[in-house]
Parts: structure tokens; C-alpha cells; sequence
């Protein structure tokens, strides 16, 4: 009997056990994420102002204008902002797709960055993998259609869901 009260206490104390190390590793899984989260938000403030640049003031026609305005030969300063942000986005596509970090959290601080970039750089990047090779900007591509898919399950398809008070 006492060998048997034993081993029942021995068997309740490792389920405690368990269930207090499941209930750290969770907190902190969530005390990183919103490690990461302050981080990317930081790095739109820092960044912001270069990308706003980007989206208000690049301008060009086709492929060869952009490549002579903006290119690394004729324009280095603004290749190198150009290219922090696509390492950027390229950086939130592989930790996506890995797992790493979960969509809704990159989406909430970066979806419209993202998603407007892509928009207009879209046309430079299908020129851009006939130089680079099919591969270029894969992870934006893949970031921006996970944001795509987590906007549509988490507002629908109708657009005034996002901010329904602004809807008209």
C-alpha cells in the first residue's frame, strides 16, 4: 500500500511537472513573439520614411526606365533602400513558411507595406526574374499571398469589412 501511495504521488507530481513546463514554454512563445513584433515595428519606424519615398516619388514607365533611375549602376543609394526592405520581406517570407513567426503577426504590423509594395514593384519583378532567375523575391511572393489568403479569412471578400466604419 505505501509503495503503491508512492508511486501515485511520483505519477501526480510529474503531471504537475508537465503541465508547469507546457504552461512556461507557452509564455514564453508569446513573450517572443511580442519580442519580434516590437522588433518589426521598429524597424518601420526607422524604415518608413525610405519606403514612403519609394511609394510616393519612384516613378517609371517600363523595366529599362526603372533600372536607369533607380538601378545599382546609375542610382546606388536608392538600390541599397530598394534593397533593404526586399531582404526584409524576403526575411518575413522564409520565417512565415517556416513557422517561425505566424502570419497574423507580420500581417497586422507590415500587411499594407507589403501588400503595396508588391503592387507596384509586381511589373519590375517579373522583369527583374528574367535577369535574376525565377526565384527572385519567391519569399515576397509567398508572404504577400499569405496575407492575401489571412485577409480574406479573417475580413471576407468585401473590402469595407477591414474598417467597416469606413465604410460609405
Amino acid at each position: 500500500m505505501v509503495a503503491a501511495t508512492g508511486v501515485l504521488v511520483a505519477a501526480i507530481y510529474y503531471i504537475m511537472n508537465i503541465r508547469n513546463n507546457q504552461k512556461n514554454q507557452q509564455l514564453t512563445l508569446e513573450a517572443r513573439q511580442t519580442q519580434i513584433f516590437l522588433q518589426l515595428l521598429n524597424y518601420l519606424k526607422i524604415e518608413g520614411k525610405a519606403w514612403t519615398q519609394f511609394m510616393l516619388t519612384y516613378e517609371w514607365t517600363d523595366f529599362e526606365d526603372y533600372m536607369k533611375k533607380y538601378g545599382p549602376v546609375n542610382n546606388p543609394d536608392a538600390w541599397e533602400e530598394q534593397f533593404k526592405h526586399v531582404m526584409t520581406f524576403e526575411g518575413l517570407g522564409i520565417l512565415v513558411s517556416k513557422k517561425m513567426i505566424d502570419v497574423s503577426l507580420v500581417y497586422e504590423a507590415y500587411g499594407d507595406w507589403v501588400l503595396r509594395y508588391w503592387e507596384k514593384y509586381y511589373p519590375i519583378m517579373i522583369e527583374s526574374r528574367k535577369t535574376y532567375g525565377p526565384e527572385y523575391l519567391e519569399w515576397t511572393e509567398y508572404l504577400v499571398n499569405e496575407f492575401k489568403q489571412y485577409r480574406l479569412v479573417k475580413y471576407g471578400s468585401n473590402p469595407s469589412n477591414i474598417h467597416p466604419e469606413l465604410a460609405t
